[in-house]
């Protein structure tokens, strides 16, 4: 009997997904304006992610809106369009103007996030997330 492998892929055009559109509201009682489409994460053909222990999405915020948390795993996160806010800390909270083209890495357990500080135009970044342990 053959193992089975999962199939995943490797190589996106960040544009054609954008383009494609196919984003999600993400849990709009906590952070209201922030839309996130999932484009490699293990999924189905990986569920206890085994073999890629990242998740990477396209995520934007509206203008004016806001997404600050944490969690355990490390963030990079890549600033596609648009300009505003990077928060890398609660206590003291620290905030940093971004743009298109600035790149900010969170770590474990810090908080980060963005304020998109335009008044007409939307914040788009790539975030990659992980890397994550296994459930084994």
């Amino acid at each position: 009997m053959a193992d089975t492998v999962a199939v995943m892929q490797r190589i996106w055009n960040i544009r054609e997904e954008i383009e494609k559109g196919g984003f999600v509201e993400f849990e709009p009682n906590q952070f209201k304006g922030y839309f996130v489409k999932m484009i490699g994460s293990g999924g189905i053909t990986d569920p206890d992610r085994k073999l890629w222990k990242h998740m990477i999405n396209i995520a934007y915020l509206e203008p004016g809106m806001t997404k600050v948390h944490t969690h355990p795993a490390e963030n990079v996160l890549y600033m596609l369009e648009g300009e505003g806010t990077y928060v890398s800390n609660e206590d003291p909270r620290e905030e940093t103007p971004v743009k298109a083209g600035d790149m900010c890495i969170a770590l474990g357990h810090q908080p980060h996030g963005f304020l998109n500080t335009s008044k007409d135009k939307r914040l788009y970044y790539i975030a990659v997330e992980g890397p994550l342990e296994s459930r084994q």
